[in-house]
């Protein structure tokens, strides 16, 4: 498994992921958008096969990063994926002059907050019925200059 950045040719697998991973799944046209905006990083995990397992998406803004999406096809977690992609898209920010990362994860989602800590997450707030189902948020932050 190798971690780069996203090519247009891999969306459509993006895509399909989008719709195991999460409840409210973006279409392939909202991610080509993100995809096209300067101001994003997108990673992918890919196999050796040149199939997609994970990516994510990371909203830069300044010296700040919102963490948009981090996904890892569900046969292939609990390989380390998630934070490999995490870590890399974190240090590419970096080195665009960010130094704090944010984000919002389902409160019932334990192994993403497990993740998020274990990479030097703190937990912020939680907002509550964040989602359209009406299930909370939690919101964490990671500051890049805390040396973590």
């Amino acid at each position: 498994m190798q971690i780069t950045d996203c090519s247009k040719e891999y969306l459509k697998e993006i895509c399909a992921l989008e719709k195991q991973c999460f409840k409210e799944y973006w279409n392939e046209n909202m991610l080509t958008e993100e995809a096209e905006s300067p101001f994003n990083i997108i990673k992918t995990a890919v196999e050796s096969d040149g199939s997609v397992s994970g990516y994510i998406i990371i909203k830069r803004v300044f010296e700040e990063a919102e963490i948009l999406r981090i996904c890892v096809l569900e046969k292939e977690r609990r390989r380390g994926i998630a934070e490999k992609l995490l870590k890399s898209a974190i240090e590419e920010s970096i080195t665009h002059g960010v130094n704090r990362f944010f984000l919002e994860v389902r409160i019932s989602n334990a192994a993403a907050s497990a993740l998020y800590k274990k990479c030097g997450f703190q937990l912020l707030d939680i907002r509550k019925r964040y989602y359209r189902d009406g299930e909370d948020a939690a919101i964490y932050y990671f500051d890049a200059d805390d040396g973590k």
